[in-house]
């Protein structure tokens, strides 16, 4: 008989997703890639300059990599920390 027409073995079978745990694969793919993508627009931001940021966060045509923002962070003067 061909290949095709033989049915799947037991371990194959439990291993593909159907049904039910199919639909909870989908739904929980699509709630990371929502979870994702603010989380990878933030992190686009954080590494460029603010008159890019500006432009929106999503324009890959002019997209220069800075950590300047980050170096600010860690040697800015004001705040409570200051007072400690």
């Amino acid at each position: 008989a061909p290949i095709a027409d033989r049915p799947l073995p037991e371990r194959v079978r439990a291993a593909v997703p159907s049904g039910p745990r199919a639909l909870r694969y989908v739904v929980a793919i699509g709630v990371a890639l929502l979870w994702l993508v603010p989380l990878v627009g933030l992190f686009m931001a954080s590494v460029r300059p603010l008159d890019q940021i500006i432009q929106g966060w999503w324009n890959f045509e002019t997209f220069t990599v800075t950590f300047e923002n980050y170096a600010r962070a860690w040697t800015f003067q004001s705040g409570p920390m200051r007072q400690a």
